[in-house]
């Protein structure tokens, strides 16, 4: 399923997401984690009382991994050209432009309220740059009268989601909440880093760089 697209598709308009995609070597951390994960989650349900299985949580392919650096909107077809020139003259991050992703799983709740997601945050204490290029994408999206990014942003890497109604009652409140370390060793602490310098933009079913 493709996790990157989260909203229904609206007449003569074509959603855009702004991403980075996800390395090999995080996606091989991240696969070997799996396991872990499902412990992890486990342990949060019994904490929070909620009676629904690890199990109903889906992982997300490796192929759809990604670094959201805006909400998914909706553009008209005349503004998609417009808003992908608009991108790449605005945005400057250099090429050797990195960020670190956290040892730690954190809990997200969609704003319909209706998908629950696992993710990785970024260290936006060692990856600053993260938060002055969404500056720049939000500064795009508002000269098209798109919605802009969360006011207090917290970039993740989702990793898997449930739509378990069950899961939604018990978890909602609880959004933004650390779950638990994956305990990873130095070694992998070391490669669990994105190249930003290449920046993706979703336009309907065709994927840009910007």
């Amino acid at each position: 399923m493709n996790r990157i697209r989260q909203s229904g598709h609206i007449e003569g308009q074509f959603t855009s997401l702004v991403f980075v995609p996800i390395n090999g070597k995080v996606t091989d951390i991240l696969s070997k984690q799996r396991d872990n994960i499902l412990h992890i989650l486990n342990d949060f349900h019994q904490t929070h009382g909620c009676d629904s299985s690890s199990s109903n949580w889906e992982f997300i392919g490796n192929d759809q991994l990604h670094l959201s650096l805006s909400r998914t909107t909706f553009l008209k077809v005349y503004m998609l050209d417009p808003f992908l020139e608009r991108l790449r003259e605005s945005i400057h991050t250099p090429s050797d432009s990195c960020v670190y992703l956290c040892d730690t799983l954190r809990l997200y709740v969609n704003d319909e309220g209706n998908t629950a997601f696992v993710g990785v945050p970024i260290d936006k204490s060692i990856s600053p740059v993260i938060l002055d290029t969404i500056k720049v994408i939000d500064s795009v999206l508002s000269e098209f009268d798109q919605k802009t990014f969360y006011s207090n942003p917290d970039p993740h890497v989702s990793v898997a989601y449930t739509t378990d109604p069950h899961i939604l009652r018990s978890f909602r409140s609880h959004s933004g909440t650390e779950l638990g370390s994956m305990n990873l060793s130095d070694a992998e602490i070391e490669r669990f880093g994105l190249d930003i310098g290449t920046i993706h933009v979703q336009l309907g079913n065709q994927t840009h760089v910007v």
